[in-house]
């Protein structure tokens, strides 16, 4: 595991090398949910809201359903993505990595 945690109440949210993004129960350390790409996980999911950010060495930028794990969006970045978002309002920013990386800015 190369990725920093996010926690809410009820769940620790955490990216894998086995090319999931994993959603534990915090009470049972159950599984809830996981999310499956095609590369490592090493970028660290931010929680927004309802929401989860994360991104995949599959080159993918993913947004998710946090109750649930279902994929709402995915954006092809085109380069790995390792770092975290920052999210500000209803907009977020995320940085691929890799020659020529590139900052990304999505939202309203």
């Amino acid at each position: 595991i190369d990725s920093s945690p996010a926690v809410t109440d009820n769940l620790v949210v955490i990216g894998h090398g086995d090319k999931n993004l994993h959603a534990i129960n915090r009470q049972t350390g159950q599984s809830q949910w996981m999310v499956p790409t095609r590369a490592k996980v090493d970028c660290s999911p931010v929680i927004a809201g309802d929401k989860v950010i994360f991104g995949s060495n599959d080159k993918q930028l993913y947004l998710v359903q946090l109750s649930d794990g279902q994929v709402l969006w995915k954006h092809n970045a085109g380069q790995p993505i390792r770092g975290s978002a920052a999210v500000s309002g209803d907009r977020f920013v995320i940085g691929t990595d890799g020659s020529g990386g590139k900052v990304l800015c999505f939202g309203k």
